[in-house]
Parts: C-alpha cells; sequence; structure tokens
C-alpha cells in the first residue's frame, strides 16, 4: 500500500503525464505545420507539361523556375487546377503508349506484365496507336481497366510551349480562384489560397513529419 505522501506523488506524475499527451496531441492533430518561405513541398505537375512528375519545390521558388523545369507544352491555356493529395495517395505518371518501354507500361494502373506484354505485341504487330479506345482491341483490357488508364495514356510527344506571363488558379476543394504573376514565389499561392486546416496538412504528414503534396494539373 502506498501512503498518502506516495499517492499524492504518484497523482502528481500521472498528472504529468496525462497533461504531456494532451498537448502532444493537440500539438501533431490540430496545429498544421508552419509553412515557411525556406520549406520543401512536394507537387506533382501533370496536364499540359513535358517533364510530369512528382517535385520537391521550395516555397521561395518562383512558378517561372517550376513551369521551366516541368517544361510548359505548346497550347497550354495558362491555367492551373490545384488539388490537396493526401500523404498516402499514389501517383501515377503518364505514358506514351506508342514508345513506352514494357516497365513503363506496366507503371500504369492494373496494368501487369502480362497485359503490357499485349500491349507491345499488338503496337508491333499493328503499328501506332491512333486512338486511345484501340486499347480496347487486347484481350483483358476492359471497360473498367480502360477507365483507369484512359486519361494517363498519350500517343505524340508534346511540343515545348512558352512559360506565360500570369497563371489563372482554380483550387475547387477551396472553391477559390485566381491569377498569379509568374515571377511569384509559390509561397504567394499557399497564402492565397488559405487551405483549410484539415485539408492542409495531413494526420500522417503531421506525425512523420511528410511534407505538404499538391498536384498542379496544367490545362
Amino acid at each position: 500500500m502506498f501512503t498518502k505522501k506516495e499517492q499524492t506523488v504518484l497523482l502528481l506524475l500521472i498528472s504529468i503525464v496525462v497533461a504531456g499527451i494532451v498537448i502532444i496531441l493537440f500539438r501533431d492533430y490540430r496545429v498544421p505545420g508552419k509553412l515557411e518561405a525556406s520549406s520543401y513541398v512536394e507537387v506533382f505537375i501533370c496536364g499540359e507539361v513535358l517533364h510530369p512528375g512528382l517535385y520537391r519545390i521550395q516555397c521561395r521558388d518562383t512558378f517561372k523556375k517550376i513551369f521551366t523545369s516541368a517544361g510548359i507544352s505548346r497550347g497550354a491555356g495558362g491555367i492551373v487546377e490545384v488539388d490537396v493529395l493526401d500523404s498516402e495517395e499514389e501517383i501515377f505518371l503518364p505514358v506514351n503508349i506508342n514508345k513506352a518501354t514494357l516497365q513503363e507500361i506496366e507503371s500504369l494502373p492494373g496494368i501487369g506484365p502480362k497485359l503490357a506484354m499485349a500491349i507491345i505485341s499488338w503496337r508491333e504487330k499493328n503499328g501506332p496507336f491512333k486512338e486511345k479506345i484501340q486499347l480496347r482491341n487486347i484481350k483483358g483490357i476492359g471497360v473498367k481497366k480502360y477507365a483507369q488508364i484512359v486519361d494517363l495514356i498519350q500517343m505524340e510527344e508534346k511540343e515545348s510551349g512558352v512559360v506565360p506571363d500570369k497563371l489563372k488558379f482554380i483550387i475547387p476543394e477551396e472553391k477559390v480562384t485566381g491569377e498569379i504573376d509568374i515571377d511569384s514565389s509559390f509561397m504567394i499561392l499557399l497564402e492565397k489560397v488559405q487551405f483549410s486546416e484539415q485539408n492542409l496538412v495531413s494526420k500522417t504528414q503531421r506525425t512523420e513529419g511528410i511534407p505538404l503534396r499538391l498536384k498542379m494539373e496544367l490545362k
């Protein structure tokens, strides 16, 4: 049995531990990480760009620097749709179905080695794909699988375009639209958008220190 003094000390220790846990939970689950000019974010850039992919961007980087790296396709409208990606969301890169290697075709969702080889065999036998719908001629690519990959399929190489002076942005989840000068820093977008606390940083990102992940689709 504990003495009254020992019980008091034990209760005090328990109170301190509980208080510490509450503070940690509040810090990790309620308050999103502070983004500064020196902070990094991960941005999946896709759409009308020459080099789609996941880019590690410093918030002080300008949009001109970002889209010069990604390369803008000729004819791009300068409209950027911005979405918040979950920290565990899987990202798929577009594939030029007429030039892709076996491994690149396998990277498409739902396409394994057997189907990837069947696509290459069809291409070698019939020549380059002229329409995406021709993929439905391949056994194993039904309606559902075709719907999974159709937006990730390209058939021609994109030509280089000019980075516009201004970009129009759309954030569907936040119902925000606006215009940004191409020489503005990426931080300006984050400040203009004012993402809600819930969407800005996921629970996993807060607890594991994963950078904020966004998707920018140039249209």
